[in-house]
């Protein structure tokens, strides 16, 4: 799914707090790991960037080479050794692997409970990762317990207004939508965009991304005056944050792009998908399972519209 959250990078200020202390303590014991420490923090700090970009490849190859080198010097079971494979398997998950991500992010989750127990919030955001693997690999049954137990952890240590049980909400809310279950997932996806709207700026990244999830489940219960209103305002902010040709906004096009289609107005859509089609050959590669999501329903869209000859193209 496309994360309901920004394109955050958990950890990421633990592990600079860590490899600090490592190089004082390796240091003091008169042993030189001050090159190792520096290329792990700047294979992370590039890995980060290439992630806000939505270089999700770029990003998974660096982070591959920081956690090959921080498992040779310290080990697999320690704090930033976790904190790397959960970065990793997230980019794994976006590019599809999921098949690498698995075990990584039960490492992850084994980590930090044994370090940090069960309802610390490093702990609940490696559920919530699990979760959300299960839920990008079409297992929604799987996923549920996970969301579940975020949510419930999540509101026992921060409050039931807080943007965590938001975050939690919104995922929980997305699940069940997929799930077909739109009673349930309604409620969650509008106290997740209410918290957020109260909480955060208007104009907040992740205020946009709760517009446009409450846009697609309601456009599935063909509420679409409301969902196109939805749409338009996540589409207007997620141009002016990330920019017109990041994968998120190719997302979203493509999602107003249906909407349209479902409506007849394939005058409007159609340049949409093909500018939804553009982004993501550009940015993911043209064998991504996203650009052949797009050029599905552009296909689809032909057809419904009788023009079967752009169709069979």
């Amino acid at each position: 799914m496309k994360r309901l959250t920004g394109r955050d990078a958990p950890h990421s200020t633990i592990i600079r707090i860590l490899v600090s202390m490592l190089a004082i303590i390796f240091c003091s014991s008169g042993v030189s790991w001050a090159d190792t420490l520096a290329e792990i923090r700047s294979l992370f700090d590039q890995a980060v960037a290439a992630d806000a970009k939505g270089n999700d490849a770029e990003a998974a190859k660096l982070y591959e080479r920081a956690l090959t080198l921080q498992i040779n010097a310290y080990g697999e079971d320690q704090e930033n050794s976790a904190a790397i494979a959960l970065n990793l398997a997230r980019e794994y998950d976006r590019l599809a692997e999921f098949q690498k991500a698995e075990p990584l992010l039960r490492r992850s989750l084994a980590i930090d409970e044994r370090l940090f127990g069960p309802s610390d919030a490093r702990t609940t955001k490696a559920i919530e990762n699990l979760g959300t693997h299960f839920f990008d690999m079409g297992e929604y049954k799987q996923s549920l317990p996970y969301f579940n137990r975020g949510l419930e952890i999540a509101r026992s240590r921060a409050g039931s207004d807080s943007l965590e049980v938001a975050d939690k909400l919104g995922s929980r809310g997305l699940l069940y939508r997929a799930l077909g279950e739109y009673a349930q997932a309604e409620p969650d996806l509008r106290r997740c965009l209410e918290i957020r709207e109260k909480r955060l700026d208007r104009e907040h990244r992740d205020v946009g991304a709760a517009l446009n999830n409450l846009a697609v489940l309601l456009m599935d219960m063909a509420k679409y005056k409301e969902s196109e209103e939805l749409y338009l305002r996540g589409l207007a902010l997620s141009v002016k944050q990330l920019g017109g040709d990041h994968p998120d906004v190719a997302q979203e096009l493509n999602n107003l792009a249906n909407l349209y289609a479902l409506t007849d107005r394939y005058a409007q859509a159609e340049p949409m998908y093909l500018r939804s089609i553009d982004i993501r050959q550009r940015r993911l590669g043209p064998d991504h399972p996203d650009v052949a999501q797009t050029l599905t329903n552009l296909a689809e869209m032909n057809s419904d519209a009788r023009q079967y000859a752009k169709a069979e193209q």
